[in-house]
């Protein structure tokens, strides 16, 4: 079996500045990793190829030239091959777009199984497997929570949804989307990425694609919340005359 991972390099958002004075996110200098949701996908495909004899784990990921250092944690999450697509310059990247490319990538490497995370955490986007499913006419699960069977020809999953949990079986090939906590990840150091050697971290050529991209993502503005007044009221002695003051600052506010 051939297991195809989509595996995103991304900025570490957890390190993002603002720039108050343009109310912008920097993202310029801020280390890349892999997207924390694949990882999740990552780790389930380590474990099927430890049960499933002939098992071979690809990781693939799209992104700036910067990033692609940051794909070798993919190796030490026990991926067999790990490709690298750099962003193909003057094209719109936005998830249709990336769909289009990774479907090229398929249609190369012939994978069985495609495992990815279900939230990319940089723009907290859901679409590129979805889109992908479209483009290959695959059948697709989002949600999963238990990979229960998985065969040459089929795998059983299950996932939560709202207040019962749903079991499937599809048919190979298909799409996979699972949560994060459906295993628990492995502590991986970065001493561990770094022993990987970097020329094991494979440059795919920029694929061609011939469409009609017309969104793109041109601004990371930052939410701003209005800080609230602390006013404290005193009801010990007066609690009528305390709930007025109360109704009166809330009107204030624009809350009543």
């Amino acid at each position: 079996m051939k297991i195809l991972v989509l595996t995103k390099p991304t900025f570490d958002t957890t390190l993002l500045r603002i720039d108050s004075k343009r109310n912008e996110i920097i993202t310029k200098g801020v280390p890349y990793h892999i997207n924390d949701h694949d990882k999740y996908a990552l780790e389930v495909a380590s474990m099927l190829k430890q049960k499933i004899p002939n098992t071979q784990v690809i990781a693939v990921g799209i992104g700036d030239k910067e990033s692609k250092d940051s794909m070798r944690e993919a190796i030490v999450r026990g991926a067999d091959d790990v490709y690298f697509i750099e962003k193909i310059p003057n094209i719109k990247n936005e998830p249709f777009v990336y769909a289009h490319i990774l479907a090229e990538m398929v249609k190369k490497l012939s994978p069985n199984l495609i495992l990815c995370g279900t939230l990319s955490e940089d723009y907290a986007s859901s679409a590129t497997h979805i889109y992908l499913s479209e483009i290959l006419e695959w059948p697709i699960v989002i949600n999963v929570i238990n990979i229960a069977e998985v065969s040459d020809s089929y795998i059983v999953v299950s996932r939560k949804r709202e207040n019962v949990i749903e079991t499937f079986e599809l048919q190979l090939p298909c799409i996979v989307c699972v949560t994060s906590g459906i295993v628990t990840l492995k502590t991986v150091t970065p001493i561990q990425i770094m022993r990987i050697p970097r020329d094991k971290i494979k440059t795919f050529e920029q694929i061609k694609i011939n469409i009609n991209n017309t969104i793109d993502v041109i601004s990371l503005l930052p939410m701003q919340s209005n800080q609230r007044k602390r006013i404290l009221i005193d009801g010990e002695k007066n609690i009528d005359e305390a709930v007025k003051l109360l109704v009166d600052y809330l009107v204030k506010e624009g809350v009543l």
